[in-house]
């Protein structure tokens, strides 16, 4: 066990994101000594829990650790006043607000960087979002999966072979890159924040 500090040790990151390629970003936080707290709802936790081998060990699917290593978890219902509560006071405590919601979904839930920003002038928000904010499909709050970024950004293109047409590169390629990307950007903001205040 390594005894010297992680760079990242005083930052503390709230985790709203499932899947991959916002859990894959925020697990970079934790593995530099982040307090990563992992915000699930009660009635449907991260679908990753569910993803991959089906005889794992005492349930414990390694798809769903790997990308959630070094966090603390809670499960909070926001869709009432009571979770939203809990919510916001843990955003007062905290450096970066980070999901990967479909647009629209926190703010129909009241739950806005307005909101947060009133409770901490100091948080950051991080969204990870298959298409954006902003552009032609940022209103039409569409999923996002990672085999669909790579049929859409085009490297599909250049694999398979003339018999098998298009395939998908062998490892989530498209999430693990907005995952790096959304990492640097908390990053890039941190710093910001740091220097400008």
């Amino acid at each position: 066990r390594c005894t010297m500090a992680l760079p990242l040790e005083g930052i503390r990151l709230l985790d709203m994101s499932v899947f991959q390629q916002g859990t894959y970003a925020s697990a970079m936080f934790a593995d530099m000594g982040a307090d990563v707290i992992k915000v699930e709802s009660p009635d449907h936790p991260d679908p990753g829990r569910g993803t991959g081998l089906d005889n794992a060990p005492n349930g414990m699917r390694p798809y769903f650790h790997h990308l959630n290593r070094n966090k603390r978890g809670i499960s909070i219902d926001i869709s009432n006043e009571q979770g939203r509560e809990v919510l916001l006071k843990l955003v007062e405590t905290a450096d970066i607000f980070h999901n990967n919601m479909r647009p629209g979904v926190l703010e129909r839930l009241g739950i806005t960087y307005d909101v947060m920003a009133a409770r901490n002038p100091r948080i950051i928000v991080s969204r990870a979002t298959g298409w954006g904010h902003l552009g032609p499909d940022a209103e039409a709050q569409l999923g996002s999966m990672d085999i669909l970024a790579q049929a859409r950004g085009g490297i599909m293109s250049v694999t398979g072979t003339p018999d098998t047409g298009a395939l998908p590169v062998g490892v989530p390629f498209a999430d693990h890159v907005g995952a790096l990307v959304s990492a640097y950007g908390m990053m890039v903001a941190l710093w910001e924040r740091q220097s400008s205040g």
